[in-house]
């Protein structure tokens, strides 16, 4: 059996460097992934985006292939903070390091957030996570009106809490983009990248998640949440009670042993 994280072939292209391209590591993730999508039993995705693109790029296989999700830790509820504690109009959150993160914040700052100033003029956004890079540090440190940053926090998602709207800017790399997840177990609305959308299908028809990919759809799906929060006074209950009916521990091992008894 073998779980696929993402199409690791895309992540790679999408986050190269002298350290990845320097060498043949893209040609080597190619082959050893072409070899365990067709030589495995049972392939398991993350995502149906994934599990759709594989045998496009490797062809056919015999093994069965099943949608399995993603699921939180066991035992990792968190207590949603009352409105009254919210400092910033929106929460963005990741490794604030890494190149996909970056290129994301940048693109947002660069391309969408003369939108939110339309929209929110007073807007407070904040950056959290770890160890954030001197691009993401320049942009606070030249919009101090706008921007906050609390880095490497101790409990994350208790900063993120303090947001009212949630922001997924990665606009690059495969797989299921797991900080999406942390906008939603916050009960927060979440505007998306439609690269960062990926694997949540559940949430796709819900008022509260919003994906973007242009400044039309950014514009709109910002209106839209901020439309949803004037007249949803529990959104928070109603965003985090159905981020455990669908990301809940329990509900994971469900789909887990149901497509086990299903397909062995």
């Amino acid at each position: 059996v073998v779980i696929h994280h993402n199409q690791e072939v895309e992540f790679c292209m999408d986050t190269r460097s002298i350290y990845t391209l320097g060498n043949k590591w893209p040609y080597t993730v190619r082959h050893e992934e072409k070899n365990a999508f067709k030589f495995s039993d049972f392939n398991l995705f993350l995502t149906k985006q994934d599990m759709e693109a594989f045998p496009r790029m490797y062809g056919s296989t015999k093994a069965r292939n099943s949608l399995l999700g993603t699921f939180d830790f066991k035992d990792r509820e968190i207590e949603i903070i009352n409105k009254e504690n919210k400092q910033f109009d929106i929460s963005v959150s990741g490794s604030l390091v890494d190149y996909q993160t970056t290129v994301g914040i940048q693109d947002f700052y660069n391309r969408y957030f003369p939108l939110v100033e339309k929209l929110l003029p007073d807007v407070k956004i904040l950056f959290t996570g770890r160890n954030p890079s001197k691009s993401i540090l320049d942009i606070v440190a030249s919009n101090k009106d706008h921007f906050s940053l609390v880095a490497n926090p101790t409990q994350i998602l208790s900063v993120v809490q303090k947001g009212r709207i949630y922001l997924c800017p990665t606009c690059i790399g495969g797989g299921l983009k797991l900080r999406a997840m942390d906008g939603l177990k916050c009960g927060l609305p979440v505007l998306v990248h439609e690269v960062s959308a990926r694997g949540y299908d559940f949430y796709f028809s819900k008022p509260y998640f919003k994906i973007y990919n242009d400044e039309s759809s950014f514009e709109i799906g910002l209106k839209e949440i901020i439309n949803y929060l004037e007249d949803n006074s529990d959104s928070s209950i109603i965003i985090n009670r159905d981020y455990y009916e669908y990301f809940g521990y329990s509900k994971g091992v469900e789909r887990m042993k149901q497509i086990l008894l299903r397909e062995l």
